[in-house]
């Protein structure tokens, strides 16, 4: 029993994702320029992987009717058989839809980049894999314009062509969406870690605070989270090694231009942060 879709459905479904990309990729515009009133390079390669998509929704719209009514003829379940133009036409404006089929990423951490780059390697590899191998659809390059050559080939050659652009296609896929899961987990554990206010150890940074005369001091601190701003009320310091305690924090305002940091205590005075 064959399972067939009907074409006003596969038509349906490529608009359908291309539109829910379409809102999602300007949706992460919208909330980038909010945030910081301009777009980076990634938004760019977001911005190009949205036009390929369009591109590749269309190229797809001309050739499946074609493509689809021929497999459909030659299984014997309707359809009709496209006379050679058409077939070569289907042919060629498939491999344009093929070379429209990417996309780009972008990485936030070290650990997000090495994973992307493995994947955009694999996608790469599998990209010219299958776009090579048509070209031995026919059995060989010099008969791939030859329809008559086209019909002769084996069942077995085309079951393993299908085969191995299936699983080409569907491997890169879960790759891809499998990239953004890791990234979220990590935002989401930075995130709990260094919520507004909190402290927390620096890794591989030192931090030296100035106060007024009568309490200059150097000592490591536990990290504030940079551009944070909040209402602190009674919070406190502790030293460790001494046990001195500072007065009750009512703001703290930190101002990425000159790297400095305005705490406003009940007694309002000012720390100048600097990073060794």
């Amino acid at each position: 029993m064959v399972l067939v879709v009907p074409l006003e459905n596969l038509n349906a479904l490529a608009w359908t994702l291309f539109s829910i990309s379409t809102v999602l990729t300007f949706g992460r515009f919208y909330i980038r320029w909010q945030k910081e009133k301009s777009l980076h390079l990634d938004d760019v390669f977001n911005a190009l992987a949205l036009g390929s998509l369009l591109a590749f929704a269309i190229t797809y719209q001309v050739y499946l009717p074609i493509q689809y009514n021929y497999q459909l003829y030659a299984l014997g379940l309707g359809g009709y058989l496209p006379s050679d133009d058409q077939l070569m036409y289907a042919q060629n404006v498939g491999i344009v839809n093929i070379v429209f089929f990417w996309w780009a990423l972008f990485s936030i951490s070290n650990a997000f980049r090495k994973w992307w780059i493995a994947v955009a390697i694999y996608t790469g590899i599998s990209f010219l894999a299958t776009f090579f191998v048509i070209f031995w659809s026919c059995k060989t390059p010099s008969q791939l314009e030859d329809l008559e050559a086209c019909n002769t080939i084996s069942e077995e050659l085309i079951i393993g062509l299908e085969t191995l652009w299936c699983v080409f296609n569907t491997v890169g896929d879960i790759l891809t969406m499998t990239l953004p899961f890791g990234m979220l987990r990590a935002m989401h554990a930075h995130i709990s870690e260094t919520r507004c206010g909190s402290y927390r150890r620096p890794s591989d940074h030192q931090h030296t605070f100035r106060r007024p005369p009568n309490h200059l001091h150097r000592r490591k601190l536990y990290k504030l989270i940079p551009q944070c701003q909040c209402s602190l009320g009674s919070l406190q310091t502790h030293h460790s090694r001494n046990g001195m305690r500072t007065a009750p924090l009512s703001n703290i305002t930190f101002s990425k231009k000159d790297r400095s940091f305005d705490f406003i205590p009940g007694d309002a005075w000012n720390e100048e942060y600097s990073e060794n």
